[in-house]
């Protein structure tokens, strides 16, 4: 165990009384992850984070059905922390930042006995089949995906030819760890495109409603699609548009537009999700390669993870240094929001000097990892999900999904999402509004809504 050296005083207070001891120094960004996991378990109380910590109750990454894949053989060892890898940087790119494109590739795996299939390498080099749970959609979402892989493994497929699949708000069919439905907030588009022995794809997250949904498919080619279709029957509408089939549907950029045309022509809107722009929508899609690249202390932290699993054999062990890395990870994002809480000073005419403000109660917290567990948890429950809620994004159980999805922002469940007259929370997180409708969270309607406040980036 990291032996404790230092007497370490945090900037902050906690609302329960802590025992006057010293503590162990917090470890440093580039400090071996061993380190940061006996920290944690050590001072757990002290940082203000709930005995079981490890088992992320509460937050959008289901550890016990990341750790139920876990083997202890060496090959299987290898494929666990590839996936868990991959896994983590989808946490961090679907769940902490604020994007809307999310890249997957596949490539093409040929077998002498004719059964090829289409492998994520970063993914554990699972068949696309494999990563999709029966349950959903009622097997909707696993026929679905058979018939993309159908699609893309005929040889007479032309090289550039596209297949979309939609999964659109409502019922899914999963359920969270301890056995609850969730169900899907938001509405999202996979397109996939042949690009010779490899398929090369993302998926689209929106807040399109079912009947924009629908009129997307319907402006596919293939058969047109009731307006009263249920969830099962929207997914297993695949449209597969073989190159040169249409002139003007043969990029990934031709389908966004069709995206892009439908909100507008239905709503009116100029916008993919809530205030974001269809141009970051077009830029990603055009760099999705480039997404999972965050910056040199993200990947530190996921490369120690990676270097800790491979010399770790004990499960609960690597269950606490996975929880540890996804919440470095989180207080990298809330740090990074916090820091534009600065002042400025002008001393003597001179020009301005921006400061972070460590006196700002919000700034203080950031650095406790209660706080961040808690902030991590709100963003799903005050977004409608996270402990109170069981609703996630589509792939919210972590594994066994189409893309290493996680624990989106889900609707809200309208038997605990109740709202009552009083004030909102002052800004930075609210508007101030007085007796106005509020949720759980303190927050009106309009500020639950505000993009900065949903999204931890």
């Amino acid at each position: 165990m990291h032996t404790a050296e230092y007497s370490y005083h945090p900037p902050f207070s906690y609302p329960y009384e802590l025992d006057s001891h010293r503590v162990e120094k917090k470890p440093s960004l580039t400090d071996p992850l061993e380190y940061h996991v006996n920290y944690l378990s050590d001072n757990a109380e002290f940082e203000g984070l709930p005995h079981n910590w490890y088992e992320f109750p509460g937050i959008g990454f289901s550890m016990q059905t990341q750790m139920d894949l876990y083997r202890n053989s060496n090959s299987e060892r290898s494929k666990w922390i590839s996936q868990t890898k991959r896994d983590i940087l989808g946490f961090a790119l679907e769940y902490l930042s604020d994007k809307l494109v999310y890249p997957y590739k596949y490539y093409l795996e040929k077998s002498a006995d004719g059964n090829n299939r289409l492998v994520d390498p970063l993914y554990g080099n699972k068949d696309i089949l494999d990563t999709v749970k029966l349950e959903e959609r009622d097997g909707a979402v696993k026929d679905a995906v058979g018939e993309i892989k159908s699609f893309f493994l005929d040889q007479e497929t032309p090289n550039g030819s596209l297949a979309v699949m939609t999964s659109l708000m409502g019922k899914t069919g999963l359920t969270t760890d301890n056995g609850k439905p969730i169900s899907y907030q938001d509405s999202y588009f996979f397109i996939f495109q042949k690009n010779h022995d490899s398929i090369k794809g993302f998926t689209i997250k929106t807040d399109f409603s079912v009947q924009e949904g629908i009129k997307v498919i319907n402006r596919l080619p293939g058969k047109k699609l009731q307006e009263s279709a249920n969830e099962a029957e929207i997914v297993r509408s695949v449209r597969f548009i073989p190159y040169g089939l249409d002139p003007e549907l043969q990029t990934s950029r031709d389908l966004i537009r069709i995206l892009e045309k439908t909100r507008k022509d239905v709503l009116g809107k100029t916008t993919p999700y809530k205030d974001q722009n269809w141009s970051e929508v077009y830029e990603d899609a055009e760099n999705a390669d480039k997404l999972y690249e965050f910056n040199s202390d993200v990947q530190l932290i996921i490369q120690q993870f990676e270097e800790f699993a491979k010399e770790t054999y004990d499960p609960f062990k690597l269950q606490k240094g996975l929880a540890a890395t996804i919440l470095r990870i989180s207080e990298q994002f809330l740090r990074k929001k916090n820091e534009s809480h600065v002042i400025e000073l002008i001393p003597n005419g001179h020009r301005p000097i921006t400061i972070y403000d460590i006196n700002r109660h919000e700034d203080r917290q950031a650095y406790a990892f209660g706080e961040i567990y808690k902030k991590t948890s709100a963003k799903g429950g005050c977004a409608g999900g996270g402990s109170d809620n069981e609703s996630f994004g589509p792939k919210g159980i972590v594994i066994e999904s189409l893309v290493p999805r996680l624990g989106f922002p889900g609707e809200k469940s309208e038997a605990k999402w109740k709202y009552h007259k009083g004030d909102c929370k002052d800004d930075p997180e609210g508007c101030g509004s007085k007796n106005i409708d509020i949720g759980p969270c303190g927050l009106c309607k309009k500020c639950e809504n505000r993009p900065e406040y949903n999204r931890v980036s």
